[in-house]
């Protein structure tokens, strides 16, 4: 809580349950604005203790969770802190296993949270769970960044948010699954929307 520090990573360190507790529950009264730990293995009871801290409001900017065998029940955990972390712009959860169940509830954060950069990309989401994302990111159009690869998606409601969107700028589709038919609709979508990369 006393320290200067701003950004914090703890990529790779192969914490122990009990580790990624400590550190965790002390994020909510540091004053960091970058956090790190992919690539640690993060249990559900550590997912608590950061969505606890994350419910003190602290001023984290940047949420980074890549690799960290996160499952769905962790991520449920998780997102009851999201709400009230008001300085939370950017996620990284991507390479982890939401689902559909985590999909679809964090979907439902998604309007009333203040993100800008969001990636959720190989998290074994079939399409009702990338849908539910896409359509609340058209309802709040704050991200200007977006990964959802390798997950199932379906290409007409994507063709839709980059159309109405007026923030995306960036948007990652690799290794997709998708329905054949709805790729023409799409790239010609792409092709008419300069701004996006």
């Amino acid at each position: 809580p006393n320290c200067t520090l701003r950004s914090l990573s703890i990529v790779f360190c192969h914490l122990t349950h009990k580790c990624s507790s400590i550190i965790f529950d002390s994020i909510g009264n540091s004053p960091l604005y970058e956090f790190y730990a992919d690539n640690n293995i993060i249990s559900i009871e550590n997912c608590h203790a950061l969505s606890n801290s994350l419910s003190k409001d602290p001023p984290l900017e940047l949420l980074s969770l890549v690799g960290c065998q996160i499952n769905s029940d962790g991520f449920l955990k998780l997102f009851t802190g999201l709400p009230k972390s008001t300085h939370l712009h950017h996620l990284r959860f991507d390479s982890n296993s939401m689902y559909d169940t985590g999909a679809t509830a964090f979907a439902d954060l998604i309007p009333i949270l203040n993100l800008q950069s969001l990636g959720i990309s190989d998290n074994e989401i079939w399409r009702d769970g990338t849908t539910a994302i896409i359509q609340s990111c058209i309802q709040r159009d704050t991200i200007y960044s977006l990964d959802i690869g390798y997950n199932i998606v379906d290409l007409n409601e994507l063709s839709e948010y980059v159309h109405k969107s007026q923030t995306l700028r960036y948007l990652s589709v690799s290794g997709i699954k998708i329905y054949e038919e709805q790729l023409n609709n799409f790239l010609n979508t792409i092709g008419n929307e300069s701004r996006i990369t």
